[in-house]
């Protein structure tokens, strides 16, 4: 499938909705981009980690909260 989009300010173009569709890209994967000669590839991938939408946008307390509560788990499950 190959289709014409023009490149804007910044290098940035736009996937057409039809490409997306047949490769399932979703708001929040990871684009894996590498040339071979004079082509683009780009591969996409789930990211590592999981994206959560709460409905509203984060404050810092909301990260300050999550990251303790990560650190917190994360050194009970070390010292088991």
């Amino acid at each position: 499938m190959t289709q014409r989009v023009k490149v804007r300010k910044g290098g940035q173009i736009t996937i057409p909705a039809n490409i997306r569709k047949s490769l399932k890209v979703r708001r929040g994967m990871i684009a894996l981009i590498r040339t071979e000669g004079r082509k683009i590839i780009i591969e996409f991938e789930e990211p590592k980690l999981p994206v959560i939408s709460i409905g509203r946008r984060l404050t810092s307390e909301d990260v300050r909260k999550a990251l303790e509560e990560g650190i917190e788990d994360r050194v009970a499950q070390v010292l088991g």
